[in-house]
This record gives C-alpha cells, sequence and structure tokens, in this order.
C-alpha cells in the first residue's frame, strides 16, 4: 500500500504546470533573458529538475 505522500504526488507533474504559483514563469524568463543579455544562438545548461516550466521558453 502507498503511503499518503507517494498517492499526493502520483502524477503531479501532469497538474505542476497549472499551480497559481507557476503562472509568473513567462515575466520569470523575460526577466533572467535581460539579466543575462541572452542571445538565443547560445546555449543554456538544464540541470534537469522540475517538469521543463522554465527551460521550454528559453530554447
Amino acid at each position: 500500500m502507498k503511503k499518503w505522500y507517494e498517492k499526493l504526488f502520483d502524477n503531479y507533474g501532469l497538474q505542476y504546470d497549472n499551480e497559481n504559483f507557476v503562472q509568473g514563469t513567462p515575466g520569470e524568463c523575460d526577466f533572467i533573458e535581460t539579466e543575462i543579455g541572452f542571445n538565443r544562438k547560445a546555449r543554456i545548461l538544464d540541470i534537469g529538475c522540475g517538469t521543463g516550466m522554465t527551460r521550454i521558453p528559453l530554447i
């Protein structure tokens, strides 16, 4: 039998991007691009955590 926290996080990735705290992601990506003087020809190292909500708009 699964523990409560295992049940809680089953398929959580599918709903994560709809949570209120991620709704500012487009603005955060704009901020990152401005702060680092982002060049779309450059590469960004993705550490590989989360759902890719920040990485995807930056590629």
